[in-house]
């Protein structure tokens, strides 16, 4: 089965003119599987092995136009421009995160520092109320005499 260069190039994806180049280039390899019909050249299977195995060792490389490097220029622009942006905006959030911890730490501190006045007034109202049991118990042991004095009774 025969394939003409311009639907070899289109099924490709590559110029009419790239295939043409590249018969040239490999006219040994291609002798007698390129056959001529008057203006139009026809490859058969085999040349179009010979053709895809070259084709696929070949690096493609695009010389790019001022249209594209303008264009990608534009487009890092705009990529470091929002990357900026979320720079900023984590370092927003640094500070408040840090500014939140501090508050934190602050009242911790705070809480603690109350925290141990609460135990020792706590500790204190328990001493007291020992003591004020204690000097119940040695008033109870008092008793109130006809003149409004107090003697002390041991019963």
């Amino acid at each position: 089965m025969f394939m003409q260069i311009k639907d070899y190039a289109k099924s490709r994806g590559v110029s009419y003119e790239a295939v043409r180049k590249q018969l040239k280039q490999y006219e040994n390899d291609l002798e007698g599987h390129v056959k001529k019909q008057g203006k139009t050249f026809l490859l058969d299977d085999k040349a179009v092995t010979i053709l895809d195995g070259h084709r696929i060792n070949k690096t493609v490389i695009v010389e790019p136009t001022d249209s594209m490097v303008k264009d990608e220029v534009e487009r890092l622009k705009l990529e470091i421009d929002q990357l900026k942006n979320q720079v900023i905006a984590l370092q927003n959030d640094k500070i408040k995160y840090v500014e939140d911890k501090a508050r934190q730490d602050a009242l911790l501190l705070i809480a603690d520092k109350e925290h141990d006045e609460l135990e020792k007034t706590k500790q204190e109202l328990t001493t007291a109320r020992v003591e004020l049991a204690n000097k119940d118990t040695e008033l109870s042991r008092f008793t109130k005499t006809i003149f409004g004095l107090y003697k002390r009774s041991d019963t």
